[in-house]
Parts: C-alpha cells; sequence; structure tokens
C-alpha cells in the first residue's frame, strides 16, 4: 500500500468513475446473462430497466461521494502533515539554538528494566536498589544519548556531535546517582 505524503497526487475523483464504469458494464453483463433478453447495448445504455438504472447510478453517487470526502481528508492530512513539519522545525530550532546546553535522552530501556523487575515481583524500587546497588549502575548505562545541542558542544568543547554522544554513551562523564536520605 503506498504511503500518502504530503503534496501527493491521488486521483480519487478518476478511480470512482472507472469503478462506477466498471460496475455499470459488469452489471449489464450480468443481466444479459442471465435476468433480461437484449442486446449488451441495450441493457447497457438505451433500455436499462428502472430499477438497475437506479441501482447503477445509487452505486455511482457512492464513489463520487467517496472520491469527495476522500479528497477533502487528503486535503486535511497534507495540511496537518505541514504543520507538523513546521511545529518540528520550530521545536528543532528552539533546542539547537538555546543558549543552555541541552541532551536529549532515551530511558526507554531503563523503562524497560523497571517492567521487567515488576514482572519478577518487585514492588519498592527503593529497598530493591538499597540491596542491588550495582542495579543502579547498570541501569544508568541504559540511557541512551540520543542529541545534544550546540551549546554543549561548547560546553565540552568538541566540534562533532557524534564524537560527544558517542563518549558520553561509554561513560567518558561519569554520571553519578544521587539516592534521596
Amino acid at each position: 500500500m503506498r504511503r500518502l505524503e504530503p503534496g501527493g497526487k491521488q486521483r480519487f475523483d478518476v478511480y470512482a468513475l472507472l469503478f462506477s464504469v466498471t460496475y455499470w458494464l459488469v452489471d449489464a453483463a450480468i443481466d444479459k446473462l442471465w435476468v433480461y433478453e437484449g442486446r449488451f447495448i441495450d441493457l447497457l445504455i438505451l433500455h436499462v430497466p428502472p430499477h438497475e438504472l437506479y441501482v447503477r447510478f445509487f452505486v455511482t453517487a457512492c464513489f463520487l461521494g467517496f472520491a469527495a470526502v476522500a479528497a477533502v481528508n487528503r486535503r486535511q492530512q497534507s495540511r496537518l502533515l505541514a504543520n507538523l513539519h513546521e511545529s518540528h522545525l520550530r521545536l528543532e530550532s528552539l533546542f539547537e539554538d538555546s543558549p543552555l546546553p541541552m541532551w536529549e535522552d532515551d530511558w526507554s530501556q531503563i523503562a524497560e528494566r523497571f517492567w521487567e523487575l515488576r514482572s519478577e515481583g518487585v514492588n519498592d524500587l527503593r529497598r530493591y536498589f538499597d540491596e542491588h546497588p550495582g542495579e543502579i549502575d547498570r541501569c544508568i548505562r541504559r540511557v541512551r544519548i540520543v542529541d545534544v545541542n550546540r551549546a554543549t558542544l561548547e560546553l565540552h568543547g568538541v566540534r562533532e556531535k557524534h564524537r560527544l554522544i558517542e563518549g558520553l554513551d561509554n561513560g567518558a562523564i561519569q554520571i553519578s546517582a544521587v539516592s534521596d536520605q
């Protein structure tokens, strides 16, 4: 299935007309083969029984209605995707241009570990970490640095983000855990 992209050209009206014409032809062919006698062209256009004509127009209207709704939804989706992209650029600019050093962290692996501990029956994390102090360091090592801004690069005297992020992920900078006593 093709993904809808902003500015993409999906012609729902053309598809609706093709489906309508196809339905019209198939319905006329079925009528010719099993229901009515006469020439195919008569059953297709000239002498269509009134109830068949009603059904064919109803189906055509449904296809065209679908095309209209799909076109409106497509325009709304394009507008929403453009707004989302604009908001993302604005947020990225706020992050990058901030005068304060900022890091974007990924804590999902710690959350996974907490769920593992919960499934193992641990209900009191404070007591668990008091009894297993090495687990705190293992959890801290699970935090991944995703991105840093320019102020962080300047603070650490590094020019390239990937060097700083790799160093932070490899433990070049010690992070100390402060316990609440």
